[in-house]
């Protein structure tokens, strides 16, 4: 491969340490959100608390998001990563569906599948990635051209909310393990969404 050929990246990786940016979740705690700002008009009425879903902060304060992505582009980070760490159906319906332990039944592998299966948690998730990855995109290009040193976007994935098990048995009603199997599902449109910002039909948004 010649040198024209590399991808900037990889030509700033081979010459120097490359910079990510910091925790997006803990920055947002210094901006002394509210409850009401993080619902804003959209999700008013959520039944359950939402203060602590950083990734929905994308949809009801963008605003919030793109000044931290400033900031660490500012400070010199290289990479900025979505603000996506939770935005898999898995870990969207801590916020949005009812944990029927509270009512004497179990998160077992059935309730996963429905979670996962589920239109509105998927098209939320969907959407928190690809907005996310639109914004990050902006802020690379825009404080890129600002300092002439371009900028690149990762998409974050962060771990699921459950622990996982080769098995559909339940040793504890209070357990909440999900299958293996389970996994790909709600991480799809987490994936699926920041992969497909990588096309050239979306200008190509990530790196």
């Amino acid at each position: 491969m010649t040198e024209a050929q590399k991808h900037p990246l990889q030509r700033v990786i081979e010459s120097r340490i490359a910079i990510i940016d910091g925790a997006t979740g803990t920055t947002i705690r210094n901006y002394g959100m509210k409850e009401a700002d993080i619902r804003g008009e959209r999700f008013k009425d959520a039944k359950k608390d939402l203060l602590n879903n950083g990734d929905l902060f994308t949809l009801t304060r963008p605003e919030l998001i793109g000044d931290i992505h400033r900031r660490f582009l500012e400070a010199g980070a290289d990479i900025l990563e979505t603000n996506t760490f939770g935005a898999t159906t898995i870990a969207q319906s801590e916020f949005f569906v009812d944990d029927p332990r509270e009512h004497g039944g179990r998160k077992d592998p059935e309730f996963y599948q429905k979670i996962i299966d589920d239109k509105f948690l998927g098209d939320l998730s969907w959407e928190i990635n690809e907005k996310s990855a639109q914004h990050g995109r902006e802020w690379a290009d825009r404080v890129g051209n600002d300092t002439g040193r371009q900028r690149f976007v990762a998409g974050a994935m962060g771990p699921l909310t459950v622990s996982l098990s080769k098995s559909n048995s339940m040793s504890t009603a209070g357990s909440s393990p999900t299958t293996q199997p389970s996994c790909p599902g709600s991480t799809r449109t987490n994936f699926g969404a920041l992969y497909s910002s990588t096309q050239p039909s979306s200008k190509r948004t990530l790196i």
